[in-house]
């Protein structure tokens, strides 16, 4: 990881929501402790903040919380492939 905030620059993109999906289960499984990488303990920190991470696990918990009403609701895998196959 470079000098800026993000994983590949200064704006967020799909590195950095793949690395917060899977950096929170380190803590989980307890394999590493983040704190010994400082910029990727920075960078975790700074995702976990983000209002769309803490929407997403909160929908992990089943809560409702509120967004902007985006959010319709989860559909089946099935469902999801057949939408993109259309």
């Amino acid at each position: 990881m470079g000098d800026t905030p993000w994983l590949l620059g200064d704006h967020r993109t799909l590195a950095d929501a793949y690395f917060i999906g899977i950096a929170r289960w380190t803590r989980y499984h307890e394999v590493l402790d983040r704190r010994d990488y400082p910029k990727l303990q920075g960078l975790f920190e700074r995702l976990e903040a983000d209002a769309g991470v803490r929407f997403a696990h909160a929908i992990e918990k089943g809560e409702t919380p509120q967004g902007s009403g985006a959010f319709q609701g989860h559909i089946r895998l099935a469902e999801a492939l057949r939408r993109l196959l259309a």
